[in-house]
């Protein structure tokens, strides 16, 4: 008898510990009165899958429809969609900080980045240190290594598709572009002995979390480019090297080689990605509506008059194109890169979000997929790709350039506060010039325009199958 005792009891005391985490998870748990899947407020496994299926932001507006503003996700995380929180969760003088969500990212060998450092002071004067070199002026020096590129992305385009009448999927190409201009302004690319560009596939790798192998080939191919930069920067001019020239300004003691590595690694990785998917993204949409693409190709012309035939447009140029401007807006708002909440942990005073208290250390983050869908701010065409509600159409009218001011002030596809993307300019200087050489030069229509675009997302949301056929203008 005394031999079977632990054999029953064992069994019992498990089931009796998991019936004590089920009701303590379920009934006293600060974030029970929240709504939300019944496994997610048992275990992390079910966001992890989510993850992995890659319709976050699908299943996420469901449940923002079916639960309301605030949605338990995780056993300590919380999903936020009301647009007023934004101020409270990302203020910068909140004290919310970066939850451990950011640590996959990190590069096990290495400190963290900018992007993956959940230290505010830390992160703070790092950025400090190295914001100079993101400034819309510094740039500008990088400009020509842009237009090159872009020049020759269009010819590409010309070779293969416009001349062959092919169709061209350009959520391929625009990575393939994207790539290589977010390289050529981090480290030097090789180009071979015809100066065409050098590519490579990256679209399979920025799934780490469904192909987690392929994170360190990616990893090793970019270590392996940065070695080439490093070792003879005095060839190059790009972000690199006005990033080491920082260094010697500063002292290695500073920002070291290492730091400036770090940085540049974190700018390829999430730069190409991101700023693909919304040139993707915008070149659909404005596909779909033959009335905003005509409109936008009026501005493009007009603007083009002042060229020269092969002269490329500039970032001060396309500044001044305010129906553009409306359309990557637009675009931003109907498909943020990021897909995922960005999540942050209540400090220590907790906080009052939405009406609602949260304690310290619960989890709270917004996605901008469901904040750009919200109709009282954005209107009740949320749902519908329009420009013009970017745009003030009487200045006189102060109820309508408050109501573009108040859709500007929750403009979330950058995040907000302390963490806003530091390669923000970076990516809407590439927008900015690529769309006006496309439409300057070539019609794009869709090849099956009644098709819904395709995402994937993985944290970034990846667009697929954005195919068209190119054709060359006279």
């Amino acid at each position: 008898m005394s031999n079977i005792l632990p054999l029953v009891c064992l069994p019992l005391l498990g089931l009796i510990a998991i019936v004590g985490y089920v009701v303590k998870q379920r009934i006293f748990h600060p974030l029970s009165k929240y709504g939300g899947p019944f496994l997610a407020s048992l275990t992390d496994l079910w966001s992890t899958y989510l993850a992995y299926r890659g319709d976050w932001h699908v299943v996420m507006d469901r449940l923002h429809k079916k639960y309301g503003p605030i949605v338990r996700i995780a056993p300590n995380e919380v999903s936020i969609s009301d647009p007023a929180a934004m101020k409270v969760i990302y203020s910068i003088t909140g004290g919310f900080y970066k939850s451990e969500f950011y640590e996959p990212f990190r590069i096990p060998t290495d400190p963290p980045s900018l992007f993956t450092d959940r230290d505010e002071a830390r992160h703070t004067e790092r950025r400090k240190l190295v914001g100079s070199a993101y400034t819309m002026n510094s740039l500008l020096k990088l400009e020509p290594h842009v237009q090159i590129i872009i020049s020759r992305f269009v010819q590409k385009l010309d070779e293969m598709f416009a001349a062959t009448h092919e169709v061209a999927d350009m959520s391929v190409w625009f990575y393939r572009m994207a790539y290589d201009v977010t390289v050529s302004q981090s480290l030097f690319m090789d180009r071979n002995a015809n100066g065409s560009m050098v590519y490579k596939d990256i679209t399979d790798v920025l799934f780490f979390f469904r192909y987690p192998r392929t994170k360190s080939d990616f990893l090793q191919f970019m270590q392996s480019s940065l070695n080439v930069h490093l070792a003879s920067p005095e060839t190059h001019s790009d972000m690199m090297t006005f990033m080491l020239n920082l260094r010697d300004a500063k002292g290695e003691e500073i920002l070291s080689t290492d730091q400036v590595q770090r940085d540049c690694k974190a700018v390829i990785a999430a730069g190409a990605d991101t700023t693909a998917s919304t040139l993707s993204a915008l070149l659909y949409y404005i596909c779909k509506d033959r009335r905003v693409y005509q409109t936008l190709q009026k501005e493009i012309d007009e603007a083009s008059l002042d060229l020269e035939a092969n002269q490329p447009f500039s970032a001060s140029m396309t500044e001044k194109l305010p129906y553009l401007a409306a359309c990557i807006q637009e675009a931003l708002r109907m498909h943020s890169g990021v897909g995922f909440p960005l999540p942050r942990v209540v400090p220590e005073s907790g906080a009052i979000i939405s009406g609602e208290v949260f304690p310290e250390g619960v989890v709270v983050g917004m996605n901008a997929w469901q904040v750009h869908r919200n109709r009282d701010v954005f209107g009740i065409d949320a749902d519908i790709y329009r420009p013009e509600r970017w745009m003030v159409t009487d200045k006189t009218d102060q109820k309508e350039v408050e109501r573009v001011r108040n859709i500007e002030r929750h403009q979330f596809a950058f995040g907000a506060g302390t963490r806003t993307c530091i390669g923000k300019h970076i990516s809407l200087m590439e927008i900015r010039i690529a769309i006006p050489e496309l439409l300057r030069r070539f019609e794009f229509t869709l090849e099956y325009p009644d098709h819904d675009i395709e995402v994937v997302n993985m944290w970034f949301a990846t667009t697929r199958n954005v195919k068209c056929y190119i054709r060359r203008r006279s």
